[in-house]
């Protein structure tokens, strides 16, 4: 069968098919009368085989080594087993990093009043930490063209939310 076919029965993209028979994951006859290559039913079965492991996220080269521990009928199942124990152990890994970044992403957003007011612990976070110290320079559009520039720093002490203000270079209306 040709490569669409092929693809199609393994539930995989015809370019992914053909980037495994690149690499020898599987190895179809090619006619030579036409240069096309020619899938088996084998080739369909390594196919899907690869892309049940590619879901369980083995690297390619770990789904080589379990396809080679599928074709040696004589082999430890304990290889196998070891390969996956080892996989658990790095999903596990990810999984703990992933709730980590949860956890801390939950904090600032609770920490994060939501509001008009321009303080954000959120953007605080992500800018390195530098709380209350001027890094950006916003123009705030006013009545009649006019347009501040905020500078300063905000007071995260008290009641003193106002940052200093001056008027920017005359610059025309708002674009």
């Amino acid at each position: 069968m040709q490569i669409g076919e092929a693809a199609r029965r393994a539930g995989l993209t015809v370019k992914t098919v053909r980037y495994y028979a690149n690499i020898g994951m599987v190895t179809p006859h090619q006619d030579p009368a036409t240069g096309y290559r020619n899938y088996g039913d084998d080739d369909v079965a390594k196919l899907q085989f690869v892309g049940k492991a590619r879901k369980f996220d083995f690297s390619v080269e770990e789904c080589r080594e379990l396809l080679m521990l599928y074709e040696d009928r004589n082999r430890p199942s304990r290889e196998v087993k070891a390969l996956t124990l080892k996989k658990i152990g790095e999903i596990d890994t990810r999984l703990a990093e992933l709730q980590s970044l949860k956890d801390e992403l939950s904090g600032l957003a609770s920490a994060c009043d939501g509001d008009n007011r321009p303080d954000c612990p959120i953007l605080n976070a992500l800018s390195g930490g530098k709380q209350g110290q001027a890094q950006l320079t916003p123009l705030v559009p006013l009545a009649d063209g006019l347009v501040i520039e905020i500078v300063g720093r905000h007071d995260h002490h008290g009641n003193g939310d106002d940052p200093e203000w001056q008027p920017a270079p005359e610059s025309g209306k708002p674009g």
